[in-house]
Protein backbone atom coordinates (compact mmCIF):
# COMPACT_ATOMS: atom_id res chain seq x y z
CA UNK A 1 0.00 0.00 0.00
CA UNK A 2 1.29 3.45 -0.93
CA UNK A 3 1.31 5.70 2.11
CA UNK A 4 3.06 8.64 0.44
CA UNK A 5 0.05 10.91 0.85
CA UNK A 6 -0.02 10.29 4.59
CA UNK A 7 2.47 12.74 6.07
CA UNK A 8 2.86 14.07 9.59
CA UNK A 9 -0.03 15.71 11.32
CA UNK A 10 -0.96 16.17 14.97
CA UNK A 11 -3.53 14.14 16.86
CA UNK A 12 -6.25 13.51 14.30
CA UNK A 13 -9.29 12.21 16.14
CA UNK A 14 -9.75 14.36 19.19
CA UNK A 15 -9.19 17.53 17.16
CA UNK A 16 -12.23 16.75 15.02
CA UNK A 17 -15.32 18.94 15.16
CA UNK A 18 -18.80 18.10 16.39
CA UNK A 19 -21.56 18.88 13.91
CA UNK A 20 -24.92 19.65 15.54
CA UNK A 21 -28.07 19.49 13.40
CA UNK A 22 -31.48 20.50 14.76
CA UNK A 23 -34.05 19.10 12.35
CA UNK A 24 -36.92 21.00 13.96
CA UNK A 25 -35.44 24.47 13.55
CA UNK A 26 -33.13 23.70 10.64
CA UNK A 27 -30.12 25.13 12.49
CA UNK A 28 -26.68 23.67 11.78
CA UNK A 29 -23.48 24.53 13.59
CA UNK A 30 -20.13 23.05 14.59
CA UNK A 31 -18.62 23.12 18.05
CA UNK A 32 -15.86 21.81 20.22
CA UNK A 33 -16.45 20.57 23.74
CA UNK A 34 -13.42 20.23 25.99
CA UNK A 35 -15.11 17.37 27.86
CA UNK A 36 -15.57 15.48 24.63
CA UNK A 37 -11.84 15.65 23.93
CA UNK A 38 -11.31 13.11 26.72
CA UNK A 39 -13.00 10.35 24.69
CA UNK A 40 -12.55 8.64 21.34
CA UNK A 41 -14.68 6.52 19.02
CA UNK A 42 -17.19 4.42 20.89
CA UNK A 43 -16.38 6.21 24.12
CA UNK A 44 -17.14 9.59 22.61
CA UNK A 45 -20.55 8.35 21.47
CA UNK A 46 -21.39 7.01 24.93
CA UNK A 47 -20.28 10.23 26.61
CA UNK A 48 -22.26 12.46 24.25
CA UNK A 49 -25.47 10.43 24.50
CA UNK A 50 -25.25 10.24 28.28
CA UNK A 51 -24.63 13.98 28.48
CA UNK A 52 -27.61 14.91 26.31
CA UNK A 53 -30.23 12.52 27.66
CA UNK A 54 -30.56 12.88 31.40
CA UNK A 55 -34.11 11.70 31.99
CA UNK A 56 -36.36 8.85 30.86
CA UNK A 57 -37.28 10.20 27.41
CA UNK A 58 -39.41 8.66 24.66
CA UNK A 59 -36.97 6.87 22.34
CA UNK A 60 -39.00 7.97 19.32
CA UNK A 61 -39.83 11.42 20.64
CA UNK A 62 -38.16 14.75 19.81
CA UNK A 63 -36.05 14.71 22.99
CA UNK A 64 -34.07 11.66 21.89
CA UNK A 65 -30.91 12.34 19.92
CA UNK A 66 -28.95 10.37 17.34
CA UNK A 67 -25.19 10.52 17.80
CA UNK A 68 -22.70 9.35 15.18
CA UNK A 69 -18.97 9.20 15.88
CA UNK A 70 -16.04 8.25 13.69
CA UNK A 71 -13.42 5.86 14.97
CA UNK A 72 -9.82 6.87 15.60
CA UNK A 73 -8.63 4.83 12.60
CA UNK A 74 -11.34 5.79 10.10
CA UNK A 75 -9.92 7.13 6.85
CA UNK A 76 -6.57 5.48 7.54
CA UNK A 77 -5.09 2.37 5.89
CA UNK A 78 -5.75 0.18 8.92
CA UNK A 79 -7.49 -3.17 8.36
CA UNK A 80 -11.22 -3.35 9.12
CA UNK A 81 -11.15 -0.18 11.21
CA UNK A 82 -13.10 2.35 9.14
CA UNK A 83 -15.90 2.38 11.67
CA UNK A 84 -18.64 4.71 12.78
CA UNK A 85 -20.64 4.26 15.95
CA UNK A 86 -24.34 5.11 16.03
CA UNK A 87 -25.84 5.84 19.45
CA UNK A 88 -29.30 6.65 20.74
CA UNK A 89 -31.80 5.53 23.31
CA UNK A 90 -33.07 2.29 21.80
CA UNK A 91 -36.79 2.10 20.97
CA UNK A 92 -36.45 -1.68 21.12
CA UNK A 93 -35.03 -1.99 24.65
CA UNK A 94 -35.59 1.44 26.19
CA UNK A 95 -31.92 1.38 27.17
CA UNK A 96 -28.56 2.37 25.72
CA UNK A 97 -28.56 1.72 21.98
CA UNK A 98 -25.40 1.38 19.93
CA UNK A 99 -24.08 -0.31 16.84
CA UNK A 100 -21.19 0.02 14.43
CA UNK A 101 -20.97 0.16 10.65
CA UNK A 102 -17.78 0.02 8.61
CA UNK A 103 -16.70 1.32 5.23
CA UNK A 104 -17.14 4.44 3.13
CA UNK A 105 -19.16 6.53 5.58
CA UNK A 106 -16.55 6.38 8.35
CA UNK A 107 -13.71 7.12 5.98
CA UNK A 108 -15.52 10.10 4.44
CA UNK A 109 -16.66 11.42 7.83
CA UNK A 110 -13.13 11.41 9.15
CA UNK A 111 -11.81 13.13 6.02
CA UNK A 112 -14.54 15.74 6.34
CA UNK A 113 -13.10 16.65 9.74
CA UNK A 114 -15.97 15.46 11.94
CA UNK A 115 -15.33 13.43 15.06
CA UNK A 116 -19.05 13.38 15.79
CA UNK A 117 -22.48 14.34 14.51
CA UNK A 118 -25.44 15.06 16.79
CA UNK A 119 -28.93 15.04 15.29
CA UNK A 120 -31.81 16.28 17.39
CA UNK A 121 -35.42 17.33 16.95
CA UNK A 122 -37.98 16.17 14.39
CA UNK A 123 -38.25 17.53 10.87
CA UNK A 124 -41.65 18.73 9.61
CA UNK A 125 -41.12 16.86 6.34
CA UNK A 126 -38.92 13.96 5.13
CA UNK A 127 -35.31 15.06 4.67
CA UNK A 128 -31.79 13.79 4.26
CA UNK A 129 -28.49 15.36 5.23
CA UNK A 130 -25.74 16.05 2.71
CA UNK A 131 -22.29 17.00 3.96
CA UNK A 132 -19.48 18.13 1.69
CA UNK A 133 -16.43 18.66 3.90
CA UNK A 134 -17.39 21.48 6.27
CA UNK A 135 -20.73 22.31 4.63
CA UNK A 136 -23.91 20.52 5.73
CA UNK A 137 -27.24 20.91 3.94
CA UNK A 138 -30.71 19.64 4.84
CA UNK A 139 -32.39 18.41 1.65
CA UNK A 140 -35.94 17.32 0.85
CA UNK A 141 -36.40 13.54 0.71
CA UNK A 142 -39.98 13.24 -0.56
CA UNK A 143 -38.88 11.36 -3.67
CA UNK A 144 -36.90 8.88 -1.55
CA UNK A 145 -39.81 7.75 0.62
CA UNK A 146 -40.60 4.07 0.34
CA UNK A 147 -37.31 3.26 -1.37
CA UNK A 148 -35.03 0.52 -0.15
CA UNK A 149 -31.80 1.64 1.55
CA UNK A 150 -29.66 0.58 -1.42
CA UNK A 151 -31.97 2.35 -3.89
CA UNK A 152 -31.80 5.42 -1.65
CA UNK A 153 -27.99 5.29 -1.77
CA UNK A 154 -28.09 5.01 -5.54
CA UNK A 155 -30.47 7.96 -5.94
CA UNK A 156 -28.44 10.24 -3.69
CA UNK A 157 -25.16 9.37 -5.38
CA UNK A 158 -26.75 10.03 -8.77
CA UNK A 159 -28.16 13.36 -7.57
CA UNK A 160 -24.76 14.44 -6.29
CA UNK A 161 -22.93 12.88 -9.24
CA UNK A 162 -20.50 11.23 -6.83
CA UNK A 163 -20.10 7.47 -6.47
CA UNK A 164 -17.62 7.87 -3.62
CA UNK A 165 -20.14 9.29 -1.14
CA UNK A 166 -20.57 7.56 2.17
CA UNK A 167 -24.28 6.95 2.70
CA UNK A 168 -26.32 5.44 5.51
CA UNK A 169 -30.09 5.21 5.17
CA UNK A 170 -33.32 3.56 6.26
CA UNK A 171 -36.09 1.71 4.46
CA UNK A 172 -39.85 1.49 4.78
CA UNK A 173 -39.64 -0.11 8.23
CA UNK A 174 -37.68 2.83 9.58
CA UNK A 175 -40.14 5.29 8.06
CA UNK A 176 -42.94 3.35 9.76
CA UNK A 177 -41.02 3.28 13.05
CA UNK A 178 -40.84 -0.49 13.40
CA UNK A 179 -38.88 -0.90 16.61
CA UNK A 180 -36.23 -3.17 15.06
CA UNK A 181 -35.77 -1.12 11.90
CA UNK A 182 -32.16 -0.87 10.83
CA UNK A 183 -29.75 1.71 9.48
CA UNK A 184 -28.04 0.29 6.41
CA UNK A 185 -24.66 0.96 4.83
CA UNK A 186 -22.12 -1.01 2.82
CA UNK A 187 -23.97 -4.37 3.06
CA UNK A 188 -24.27 -3.98 6.85
CA UNK A 189 -27.21 -3.26 9.11
CA UNK A 190 -27.46 -1.86 12.61
CA UNK A 191 -29.36 -3.32 15.53
CA UNK A 192 -31.11 -1.74 18.55
CA UNK A 193 -33.89 -0.26 16.40
CA UNK A 194 -31.70 2.69 15.42
CA UNK A 195 -33.48 2.89 12.06
CA UNK A 196 -36.71 3.66 13.92
CA UNK A 197 -35.00 6.62 15.61
CA UNK A 198 -34.03 8.00 12.20
CA UNK A 199 -37.57 7.39 10.98
CA UNK A 200 -39.07 9.14 13.99
CA UNK A 201 -37.03 12.21 13.05
CA UNK A 202 -38.20 11.96 9.41
CA UNK A 203 -34.58 11.54 8.43
CA UNK A 204 -34.28 9.21 5.44
CA UNK A 205 -30.51 9.23 4.94
CA UNK A 206 -27.18 10.88 5.63
CA UNK A 207 -24.60 11.33 2.86
CA UNK A 208 -21.09 12.62 3.39
CA UNK A 209 -17.98 13.47 1.41
CA UNK A 210 -14.58 14.44 2.79
CA UNK A 211 -11.53 15.50 0.83
CA UNK A 212 -8.96 16.28 3.54
CA UNK A 213 -5.82 14.20 3.81
CA UNK A 214 -5.32 12.35 7.07
CA UNK A 215 -1.71 12.21 8.11
CA UNK A 216 -0.60 9.77 10.78
CA UNK A 217 2.26 10.55 13.11
CA UNK A 218 4.08 7.32 12.23
CA UNK A 219 3.23 6.06 8.70
CA UNK A 220 6.02 3.46 8.81
CA UNK A 221 4.37 1.67 11.73
CA UNK A 222 0.98 1.95 10.01
CA UNK A 223 2.35 0.23 6.89
CA UNK A 224 4.10 -2.46 8.92
CA UNK A 225 0.99 -3.22 10.93
CA UNK A 226 -1.30 -3.10 7.90
CA UNK A 227 0.64 -5.97 6.35
CA UNK A 228 0.82 -7.95 9.58
CA UNK A 229 -2.84 -7.49 10.55
CA UNK A 230 -4.07 -8.19 7.02
CA UNK A 231 -2.22 -11.49 7.06
CA UNK A 232 -3.69 -12.36 10.48
CA UNK A 233 -7.20 -11.52 9.29
CA UNK A 234 -6.81 -13.65 6.17
CA UNK A 235 -5.72 -16.57 8.36
CA UNK A 236 -8.37 -16.22 11.06
CA UNK A 237 -11.48 -14.74 9.41
CA UNK A 238 -14.56 -16.97 9.17
CA UNK A 239 -17.61 -15.75 7.26
CA UNK A 240 -21.15 -16.45 8.44
CA UNK A 241 -21.81 -19.37 6.10
CA UNK A 242 -18.63 -21.18 7.11
CA UNK A 243 -19.32 -20.44 10.78
CA UNK A 244 -22.80 -21.94 10.50
CA UNK A 245 -21.52 -25.03 8.71
CA UNK A 246 -18.82 -25.59 11.35
CA UNK A 247 -21.37 -25.14 14.17
CA UNK A 248 -24.01 -27.35 12.52
CA UNK A 249 -24.19 -29.84 15.39
CA UNK A 250 -25.35 -27.19 17.89
CA UNK A 251 -27.37 -24.59 15.98
CA UNK A 252 -30.87 -23.85 17.34
CA UNK A 253 -34.14 -24.84 15.72
CA UNK A 254 -37.77 -23.66 15.99
CA UNK A 255 -37.45 -20.66 18.32
CA UNK A 256 -34.48 -22.12 20.22
CA UNK A 257 -36.55 -25.11 21.41
CA UNK A 258 -34.02 -27.64 20.21
CA UNK A 259 -31.04 -28.28 17.96
CA UNK A 260 -31.26 -28.32 14.17
CA UNK A 261 -30.40 -31.64 12.60
CA UNK A 262 -27.09 -32.04 10.81
CA UNK A 263 -28.86 -32.90 7.57
CA UNK A 264 -31.12 -29.82 7.70
CA UNK A 265 -28.20 -27.46 8.30
CA UNK A 266 -26.19 -29.07 5.52
CA UNK A 267 -29.16 -28.66 3.19
CA UNK A 268 -29.52 -24.98 4.00
CA UNK A 269 -25.86 -23.95 4.13
CA UNK A 270 -24.85 -26.19 1.26
CA UNK A 271 -27.66 -24.76 -0.85
CA UNK A 272 -26.65 -21.20 -0.02
CA UNK A 273 -23.05 -21.94 -0.96
CA UNK A 274 -24.22 -23.34 -4.30
CA UNK A 275 -26.06 -20.05 -4.91
CA UNK A 276 -23.09 -17.89 -3.99
CA UNK A 277 -22.58 -15.13 -6.55
CA UNK A 278 -19.52 -13.42 -5.11
CA UNK A 279 -17.96 -12.14 -1.92
CA UNK A 280 -17.67 -8.43 -1.18
CA UNK A 281 -16.03 -6.26 1.43
CA UNK A 282 -15.95 -2.70 2.72
CA UNK A 283 -13.17 -0.13 2.35
CA UNK A 284 -9.90 -1.03 4.07
CA UNK A 285 -11.01 -4.57 4.91
CA UNK A 286 -8.45 -7.05 3.52
CA UNK A 287 -10.86 -10.00 3.44
CA UNK A 288 -14.13 -10.45 1.57
CA UNK A 289 -16.38 -10.50 4.61
CA UNK A 290 -19.87 -10.58 3.03
CA UNK A 291 -21.34 -13.27 0.78
CA UNK A 292 -23.82 -12.36 -1.95
CA UNK A 293 -26.18 -15.15 -3.02
CA UNK A 294 -28.57 -15.26 -5.95
CA UNK A 295 -31.96 -16.90 -6.39
CA UNK A 296 -34.56 -16.29 -9.13
CA UNK A 297 -32.92 -13.02 -10.12
CA UNK A 298 -32.73 -11.78 -6.50
CA UNK A 299 -29.30 -10.93 -5.13
CA UNK A 300 -28.84 -10.55 -1.39
CA UNK A 301 -26.11 -10.58 1.24
CA UNK A 302 -26.45 -13.65 3.43
CA UNK A 303 -25.54 -13.13 7.06
CA UNK A 304 -26.15 -14.79 10.40
CA UNK A 305 -29.49 -12.97 10.33
CA UNK A 306 -30.70 -14.69 7.18
CA UNK A 307 -29.42 -18.04 8.38
CA UNK A 308 -31.35 -17.46 11.62
CA UNK A 309 -34.57 -16.80 9.70
CA UNK A 310 -34.27 -20.28 8.24
CA UNK A 311 -33.16 -22.22 11.31
CA UNK A 312 -35.50 -20.66 13.86
CA UNK A 313 -38.54 -21.03 11.61
CA UNK A 314 -38.01 -24.58 10.37
CA UNK A 315 -37.17 -23.45 6.83
CA UNK A 316 -34.13 -25.08 5.25
CA UNK A 317 -34.86 -24.04 1.69
CA UNK A 318 -31.99 -21.76 0.56
CA UNK A 319 -34.14 -19.92 -2.01
CA UNK A 320 -36.63 -18.85 0.67
CA UNK A 321 -33.84 -17.73 2.98
CA UNK A 322 -32.28 -15.59 0.22
CA UNK A 323 -35.67 -14.02 -0.51
CA UNK A 324 -36.32 -13.44 3.19
CA UNK A 325 -33.01 -11.70 3.87
CA UNK A 326 -33.40 -9.69 0.66
CA UNK A 327 -36.81 -8.56 1.91
CA UNK A 328 -35.27 -7.46 5.20
CA UNK A 329 -32.65 -5.39 3.40
CA UNK A 330 -35.20 -3.94 1.00
CA UNK A 331 -37.60 -2.94 3.78
CA UNK A 332 -34.93 -1.90 6.26
CA UNK A 333 -35.53 -4.59 8.90
CA UNK A 334 -32.92 -6.25 11.10
CA UNK A 335 -32.99 -9.90 9.92
CA UNK A 336 -31.77 -11.11 13.32
CA UNK A 337 -34.84 -9.60 14.96
CA UNK A 338 -37.13 -10.78 12.16
CA UNK A 339 -35.90 -14.35 12.69
CA UNK A 340 -36.79 -14.33 16.40
CA UNK A 341 -40.06 -12.42 16.07
CA UNK A 342 -41.30 -14.76 13.32
CA UNK A 343 -40.26 -17.84 15.32
CA UNK A 344 -42.13 -16.49 18.34
CA UNK A 345 -45.23 -15.94 16.18
CA UNK A 346 -44.93 -19.49 14.90
CA UNK A 347 -44.76 -20.86 18.45
CA UNK A 348 -47.83 -18.84 19.42
CA UNK A 349 -49.67 -20.23 16.40
CA UNK A 350 -48.56 -23.73 17.31
CA UNK A 351 -50.06 -23.42 20.80
CA UNK A 352 -53.35 -22.13 19.38
CA UNK A 353 -53.19 -18.34 19.79
CA UNK A 354 -54.99 -16.10 17.33
CA UNK A 355 -52.10 -13.97 16.07
CA UNK A 356 -53.72 -12.53 12.95
CA UNK A 357 -51.34 -14.32 10.56
CA UNK A 358 -51.38 -17.70 8.83
CA UNK A 359 -48.06 -18.83 10.23
CA UNK A 360 -46.39 -22.11 11.11
CA UNK A 361 -42.92 -23.62 11.31
CA UNK A 362 -41.80 -24.61 7.84
CA UNK A 363 -44.33 -22.39 6.01
CA UNK A 364 -42.28 -20.52 3.42
CA UNK A 365 -44.66 -18.19 1.59
CA UNK A 366 -46.42 -17.29 4.83
CA UNK A 367 -43.09 -16.22 6.34
CA UNK A 368 -42.37 -13.87 3.42
CA UNK A 369 -45.83 -12.30 3.73
CA UNK A 370 -45.30 -11.88 7.47
CA UNK A 371 -42.06 -9.95 6.86
CA UNK A 372 -43.81 -7.62 4.43
CA UNK A 373 -46.66 -6.98 6.86
CA UNK A 374 -44.57 -6.23 9.94
CA UNK A 375 -42.57 -3.63 7.98
CA UNK A 376 -45.77 -1.53 7.82
CA UNK A 377 -45.59 -0.89 11.56
CA UNK A 378 -49.23 -1.78 12.28
CA UNK A 379 -48.81 -5.14 14.02
CA UNK A 380 -47.92 -5.92 17.63
CA UNK A 381 -45.06 -7.91 16.10
CA UNK A 382 -43.68 -4.64 14.71
CA UNK A 383 -43.17 -3.57 18.33
CA UNK A 384 -40.58 -6.26 19.00
CA UNK A 385 -40.51 -9.54 20.85
CA UNK A 386 -40.82 -8.10 24.37
CA UNK A 387 -43.99 -6.15 23.60
CA UNK A 388 -45.55 -9.08 21.72
CA UNK A 389 -44.74 -11.49 24.57
CA UNK A 390 -46.42 -9.19 27.08
CA UNK A 391 -49.59 -9.01 24.98
CA UNK A 392 -49.86 -12.77 24.55
CA UNK A 393 -48.65 -13.68 28.05
CA UNK A 394 -45.83 -15.77 26.61
CA UNK A 395 -42.69 -14.33 28.22
CA UNK A 396 -41.12 -17.79 28.61
CA UNK A 397 -41.10 -18.18 24.81
CA UNK A 398 -39.67 -14.72 24.10
CA UNK A 399 -36.01 -15.03 23.19
CA UNK A 400 -34.47 -11.68 24.02
CA UNK A 401 -32.09 -9.81 26.29
CA UNK A 402 -33.43 -6.47 27.57
CA UNK A 403 -35.91 -6.56 24.68
CA UNK A 404 -33.31 -7.10 21.94
CA UNK A 405 -33.94 -10.30 19.99
CA UNK A 406 -31.19 -12.88 20.49
CA UNK A 407 -28.63 -13.87 17.91
CA UNK A 408 -28.32 -17.61 17.30
CA UNK A 409 -24.68 -17.63 18.43
CA UNK A 410 -25.93 -17.13 22.01
CA UNK A 411 -27.16 -20.72 21.69
CA UNK A 412 -23.79 -22.06 20.51
CA UNK A 413 -21.24 -20.04 22.47
CA UNK A 414 -21.39 -19.50 26.23
CA UNK A 415 -19.05 -16.50 26.08
CA UNK A 416 -21.27 -14.71 23.58
CA UNK A 417 -24.33 -15.64 25.63
CA UNK A 418 -22.84 -14.16 28.80
CA UNK A 419 -21.58 -11.10 26.92
CA UNK A 420 -25.11 -10.57 25.64
CA UNK A 421 -26.59 -10.83 29.13
CA UNK A 422 -24.27 -8.21 30.66
CA UNK A 423 -24.21 -5.90 27.64
CA UNK A 424 -25.80 -2.50 27.96
CA UNK A 425 -27.65 -2.81 24.65
CA UNK A 426 -28.85 -6.42 24.82
CA UNK A 427 -26.48 -7.64 22.12
CA UNK A 428 -22.83 -8.62 22.01
CA UNK A 429 -20.34 -9.03 19.20
CA UNK A 430 -16.91 -10.00 20.41
CA UNK A 431 -14.84 -12.81 21.80
CA UNK A 432 -14.06 -14.62 25.01
CA UNK A 433 -12.01 -11.74 26.42
CA UNK A 434 -14.60 -9.06 27.15
CA UNK A 435 -11.88 -6.54 27.98
CA UNK A 436 -10.28 -6.83 24.53
CA UNK A 437 -13.71 -6.79 22.90
CA UNK A 438 -14.57 -3.54 24.70
CA UNK A 439 -11.28 -2.01 23.57
CA UNK A 440 -12.03 -3.02 19.96
CA UNK A 441 -15.45 -1.38 20.31
CA UNK A 442 -13.94 1.81 21.71
CA UNK A 443 -11.44 1.91 18.83
CA UNK A 444 -14.23 0.93 16.37
CA UNK A 445 -12.53 -2.09 14.84
CA UNK A 446 -14.73 -4.64 13.05
CA UNK A 447 -15.76 -7.19 15.71
CA UNK A 448 -15.02 -10.12 13.41
CA UNK A 449 -11.38 -9.00 13.42
CA UNK A 450 -11.23 -10.04 17.09
CA UNK A 451 -8.86 -12.95 16.41
CA UNK A 452 -6.46 -10.74 14.45
CA UNK A 453 -6.09 -7.81 16.85
CA UNK A 454 -4.42 -7.89 20.25
CA UNK A 455 -4.49 -5.12 22.83
CA UNK A 456 -0.86 -4.42 21.99
CA UNK A 457 -1.79 -3.96 18.32
CA UNK A 458 -4.49 -1.46 19.22
CA UNK A 459 -2.21 0.54 21.50
CA UNK A 460 0.56 0.68 18.87
CA UNK A 461 -1.84 1.76 16.15
CA UNK A 462 -3.41 4.46 18.25
CA UNK A 463 0.01 5.89 19.07
CA UNK A 464 0.98 5.69 15.38
CA UNK A 465 -1.98 7.79 14.23
CA UNK A 466 -1.05 10.44 16.79
CA UNK A 467 -3.21 9.45 19.73
CA UNK A 468 -2.72 8.78 23.42
CA UNK A 469 0.39 6.76 24.34
CA UNK A 470 -0.50 6.23 28.01
CA UNK A 471 -1.93 2.70 27.98
CA UNK A 472 -3.10 2.86 31.57
CA UNK A 473 -5.15 5.94 30.74
CA UNK A 474 -6.69 4.21 27.71
CA UNK A 475 -7.64 1.29 29.92
CA UNK A 476 -9.24 3.67 32.41
CA UNK A 477 -11.15 5.34 29.58
CA UNK A 478 -12.50 1.95 28.46
CA UNK A 479 -13.74 1.15 31.97
CA UNK A 480 -15.21 4.63 32.39
CA UNK A 481 -17.21 4.11 29.20
CA UNK A 482 -18.79 1.00 30.74
CA UNK A 483 -19.69 3.08 33.79
CA UNK A 484 -21.28 5.75 31.59
CA UNK A 485 -23.45 3.20 29.78
CA UNK A 486 -24.53 1.62 33.05
CA UNK A 487 -25.44 5.04 34.50
CA UNK A 488 -27.48 5.80 31.38
CA UNK A 489 -29.44 2.56 31.73
CA UNK A 490 -30.07 3.07 35.44
CA UNK A 491 -31.70 6.40 34.65
CA UNK A 492 -33.90 4.65 32.09
CA UNK A 493 -35.11 2.11 34.68
CA UNK A 494 -32.56 -0.70 34.41
CA UNK A 495 -32.53 -3.33 37.13
CA UNK A 496 -30.27 -6.30 37.82
CA UNK A 497 -32.81 -8.82 36.47
CA UNK A 498 -32.34 -7.24 33.03
CA UNK A 499 -28.84 -8.71 32.91
CA UNK A 500 -30.07 -12.22 32.23
CA UNK A 501 -31.00 -14.72 29.52
CA UNK A 502 -34.02 -16.91 28.71
CA UNK A 503 -34.02 -20.37 30.26
CA UNK A 504 -33.68 -21.99 26.82
CA UNK A 505 -30.24 -20.39 26.61
CA UNK A 506 -29.31 -20.75 30.27
CA UNK A 507 -29.89 -24.50 30.38
CA UNK A 508 -27.66 -24.93 27.34
CA UNK A 509 -24.59 -24.03 29.36
CA UNK A 510 -23.54 -24.14 33.02
CA UNK A 511 -26.92 -23.46 34.55
CA UNK A 512 -28.44 -20.53 36.39
CA UNK A 513 -26.37 -20.79 39.57
CA UNK A 514 -23.08 -20.67 37.67
CA UNK A 515 -24.39 -17.79 35.55
CA UNK A 516 -25.35 -15.74 38.61
CA UNK A 517 -21.91 -16.25 40.16
CA UNK A 518 -20.19 -15.26 36.91
CA UNK A 519 -22.36 -12.15 36.71
CA UNK A 520 -21.49 -11.21 40.30
CA UNK A 521 -17.78 -11.71 39.57
CA UNK A 522 -18.11 -9.44 36.55
CA UNK A 523 -19.86 -6.73 38.56
CA UNK A 524 -17.08 -6.84 41.14
CA UNK A 525 -14.39 -6.66 38.45
CA UNK A 526 -16.03 -3.46 37.18
CA UNK A 527 -16.09 -1.93 40.67
CA UNK A 528 -19.90 -2.09 40.82
CA UNK A 529 -21.97 -3.26 43.75
CA UNK A 530 -23.54 -6.71 43.96
CA UNK A 531 -26.68 -5.51 42.18
CA UNK A 532 -24.68 -4.13 39.24
CA UNK A 533 -25.22 -0.48 40.11
CA UNK A 534 -22.69 2.27 40.27
CA UNK A 535 -23.31 5.72 41.72
CA UNK A 536 -22.88 8.89 39.71
CA UNK A 537 -19.23 9.87 39.35
CA UNK A 538 -18.20 13.16 40.82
Amino acid sequence: MNLSKYSIRGTIMRDGMTLVVDLRSGSIHTKKDEGEREYIGGGLGAYMLNKRIKGDVDAMGPENVLVITSGPFAGMPIPAASGIGIFSKSPLTGYFGEDYLFGAFGNQMSRAGYASIIIKGVSERPVYLYMDDGVCTIKRADELLGLSPWKTEEKIREAMNDRSLGVISIGQAGENKVRYATIYGDFQYSGCGLGAVMGSKRLKAIAIKGSNDLRPKDPTTILEMYKMLSKKMEESFVDDLDWAYDARDKLPANNFKGVSSDSDVKKLIGGLKERELKKVSFQHCPVACKTLCQSDGIISPITIGGISIGLLNGIYDPDTVIKAEHLCYTLGLDPRSVAVVAAFANELKERGDDIGFDMGFGKKEELLKFIEEISKGKSIFSEGIKAAAKKFGAEDSAMHSKGAELSIDTFTDENIAFGTAISHSGSYQGGEDYDTSNLLKMMMVYPKAYEAYSKEDLYRLYAAVGGETDRERLGEMKDKINDIKREFNIRQGWKMDDDTLPQRIMKNFSGEEAFLQKRLDYYRSMGWDEEGSKGERE
